[in-house]
């Protein structure tokens, strides 16, 4: 499906999003992303925070950059030097930018926005207590 939106994450207060051309509902890309959180240890969190911070976010993305899920399991690999289109200016485009996710490993915390407002934001002892149904509600 088209559903268009972002896998975005927050690095030291500052917001951050890859493009994500499809299945970018709940039950995709939402699923996808609490998987991956449920799949962390604790131990993880401040690993991947870590890793975040030294991505370099290119202000002048291009539609061939990284795809959202490639990009996380980059990061989570600790791939080097990584470079990748921020889009975050996106998430406030109301009619394209259907749902977008925004992850703070720092913070430990999960935003799920739809169409340009936050719709909720889970902590993540939140949703290791739902498990995969913590979207359910949404």
């Amino acid at each position: 499906m088209g559903t268009r939106g972002l896998l975005g994450f927050i690095i030291a207060s500052c917001r951050h999003a890859i493009y994500n051309r499809y299945d970018s509902y709940p039950h995709g890309l939402g699923l996808e992303i609490v998987t991956f959180i449920l799949e962390l240890e604790q131990k993880d969190y401040a690993e991947m925070d870590a890793r975040l911070r030294k991505v370099s976010w290119n202000t002048q993305p291009t539609y061939a950059d990284h795809k959202a899920w490639d990009f996380i399991r980059d990061v989570q690999m600790g791939v080097e030097n990584l470079e990748v289109g921020d889009y975050v200016d996106f998430l406030h485009d109301g009619i394209f930018c259907e749902w977008a996710y925004f992850i703070d490993f720092q913070n430990q915390k999960l935003e799920v926005w739809s169409v340009g407002r936050i719709r909720t934001e889970l902590t993540f002892d939140e949703i290791i207590a739902e498990g995969d149904t913590v979207l359910d509600v949404i």
